[in-house]
């Protein structure tokens, strides 16, 4: 039980840090225009909801 529970948060762990990676990316990738960076701004803040909520 305490392996599944590790496996369970290095994978949960390694979601936060892809997500930010991808938007770091994203972000670097869109920072001249604003409309895809407040987009993409508003898509992450609703991930970190969705996430509060199932959690």
């Amino acid at each position: 039980h305490i392996f599944y529970i590790c496996v369970f948060y290095s994978f949960y762990i390694f979601n936060i840090i892809f997500i930010h990676i991808f938007y770091l990316i994203i972000s670097f990738l869109y920072l001249r225009v604003p409309i895809f960076h407040m987009y993409f701004l508003y898509l992450n803040s609703y991930l970190y909801f969705y996430m509060i909520n199932v959690y």
